[in-house]
């Protein structure tokens, strides 16, 4: 284990934000609140991404680099990006360093796709999940046509797979209990915080 490995506690999946990055879209209130995890946790953490069912983790050293250049932003943002994830990509791990990491998955990614609860399982991984709604599966007239399916199947692997969900409001909280009943799957510890 590399020796910058044992004060990091944390791991945290970015891949919203590097996707969000290289595609050069505005950040939403999601991505705003995934940049404040970095600022809060990646001196703590790990970067975490998740490609087409692949997981990876980056070292210590790349995770730095990334969460710097995230929170940086600026001109030439998108080839800065492809440069440093071009490599960190090939000296990635496909687990965590050491057992019993605390998993933050804070923008919904990637949980529609079994591979991340396959994954948090094998590896013995404790998820904790910031859910920020359900308006897709409760207002599905507001959203893309099949979003309602895919995040219903975002819920459903929250729930199987996480230590703890953290609501952003007690409506969502809420809901998401209330989901949770009618599919006969047990909530995990949860906590309301709400966004300051």
């Amino acid at each position: 284990m590399e020796e910058a490995v044992a004060h990091r506690d944390y791991l945290l999946d970015s891949s919203r934000l590097v996707w969000r990055l290289w595609t050069g879209r505005l950040p939403t209130g999601i991505d705003r609140v995934c940049l404040e995890y970095v600022r809060q946790f990646g001196a703590r953490a790990l970067a975490v991404l998740q490609f087409r069912g692949r997981i990876v983790v980056l070292s210590s050293q790349d995770s730095d680099r990334l969460f710097r250049l995230m929170l940086r932003g600026g001109p030439g943002l998108r080839r800065r990006l492809v440069a440093l994830l071009a490599i960190a990509w090939l000296r990635a791990r496909p687990s965590p360093p050491k057992p019993g990491m605390a998993y933050l998955n804070v923008g919904h990614t990637g949980l529609h796709d079994r591979a991340l609860p396959a994954w948090i399982s094998a590896h013995g991984v404790k998820a904790v999940y910031l859910i920020h709604d359900l308006i897709p599966i409760t207002h599905p007239q507001f959203c893309r046509d099949g979003e309602a399916g895919k995040h219903s199947e975002r819920m459903e692997n929250a729930l199987a797979s996480a230590t703890g969900i953290v609501a952003n409001s007690q409506a969502t909280m809420d809901d998401l209990t209330a989901f949770a009943s009618q599919r006969r799957i047990p909530m995990p510890e949860s906590v309301v915080a709400w966004i300051a």
